[in-house]
């Protein structure tokens, strides 16, 4: 079973609940953690993310080659695998738990950059994730939590960046989009998602609107071709030293 066979199946029996206000599952963040089909869901998380993994890395340009990337709740490490492999000078880091982690080893090792892919076991929450990053990515997280939880992660984010460092969201928004199967895709995963206790997913306006709060400039919505019903954005912190934000705004 694949993440979309979850999410268009098993993932439906608690709407009701949901719909009540009542508490559901844990959500996608925890549907790989453990159980009898772990394995099998890492693997299709992992096919999932190759298919897409190239047009992204390809949309993200550094205004100079960049040597650090630091990977929030980044699981399998494809994506930052792939931004290693496209920039020579760079290294990465994946922050995830040590379940998920585990099953990383391998992925790394297939994709030819462990050596330059550190898994680092922790949680991203209360862990230091350091500083003077080229890029932090926050790769189909940010629906997971509620508003200000999805506010903190922004926050602890531009703290990690250097001046001129990118932050590169890619998850599921509310959006309006053009092909009827993608828009249906959208639509039925904006429902899939609904959860009063994490607010569900958000618009492309409300995300721009916490960057600005928090002095991200050069904020672009990039158009995926491969998983159009993904929104990819990435934004800068600005070169000019100015104060981490340290109040969320909503």
């Amino acid at each position: 079973m694949d993440f979309y066979e979850w999410m268009a199946a098993d993932g439906w029996s608690d709407l009701p609940a949901r719909l009540r206000g009542e508490a559901g599952d844990p959500g996608s963040r925890t549907w790989v953690a453990g159980g009898d089909s772990a394995d099998e869901n890492f693997a299709g998380m992992v096919s999932n993310a190759r298919f897409a993994a190239d047009e992204v890395v390809r949309r993200i340009s550094f205004a100079k080659p960049p040597r650090r990337l630091l990977d929030i709740g980044g699981g399998h490490g494809v994506f930052a695998a792939r931004f290693v492999e496209k920039h020579s000078e760079m290294r990465a880091t994946v922050l995830d738990t040590e379940d998920v982690l585990k099953r990383s080893v391998a992925v790394q090792a297939e994709e030819g950059v462990a050596d330059r892919v550190e898994l680092r076991t922790g949680d991203f929450w209360t862990d230091d994730w350091g500083t003077g990053y080229d890029a932090v990515l926050l790769f189909n997280l940010l629906n997971a939590y509620p508003l200000e939880r999805k506010l903190a992660l922004l926050d602890r984010a531009r703290a990690a960046l250097a001046p001129g460092g990118q932050l590169v969201i890619l998850d599921q928004m509310r959006r309006s989009v053009r092909s009827g199967a993608a828009r249906a895709v959208v639509e039925l995963t904006n429902l899939r998602l609904f959860d009063p206790g994490t607010g569900g997913t958000y618009t492309l306006p409300e995300l721009r609107e916490w960057l600005a709060h928090r002095r991200m400039e050069k904020v672009r919505n990039h158009r995926l071709f491969s998983v159009p019903w993904t929104a990819l954005v990435a934004a800068r912190r600005p070169l000019d030293p100015t104060p981490d934000h340290e109040e969320a705004h909503r």
